[in-house]
């Protein structure tokens, strides 16, 4: 069992090198692979971005190519709404998805050092 079961990733600086927001750019491959093993050995993903509309499908396509699919799309997992409709009927559901670990080139500390995939390899793949 992974000791992250969720894990939601951003798009541009993250899965790419650079940031080319509206185009893609160069994809991470990196990246790429360790977030297809990652669903390999059960992880959930989600694709957390800023993008919308025809940037977002540009986006979502240029992954797909390298064979990474994605289980929620800026929005939460089916199953974690469906449980917390269970738990709380009178409640609404939160904008923001829930997940065990954020990769994010905004995210502190790669805002300053940028991410290095190798060394967050080892924690995204652990297991429990």
């Amino acid at each position: 069992m992974l000791k992250y079961s969720v894990v939601a990733v951003d798009f541009d600086g993250t899965l790419t090198i650079k940031d080319e927001y509206p185009n893609v750019g160069e994809l991470n491959l990196l990246a790429i692979e360790y977030l297809k093993k990652y669903k390999e050995l059960g992880g959930k993903l989600i694709l957390f971005t800023c993008r919308t509309d025809y940037a977002l499908l540009v986006a979502v396509s240029a992954c797909e190519k390298h064979g990474l699919y994605f289980d929620a799309i800026n929005n939460d997992l089916d199953e974690t709404i469906n449980n917390w409709l269970t738990k709380h009927p009178e409640s609404s559901i939160s904008n923001k998805p829930c997940y065990d670990m954020l990769i994010d080139d905004k995210n502190y500390p790669c805002c300053f050092r940028g991410i290095d995939w190798v060394t967050l390899s080892y924690e995204l793949l652990k297991e429990v």
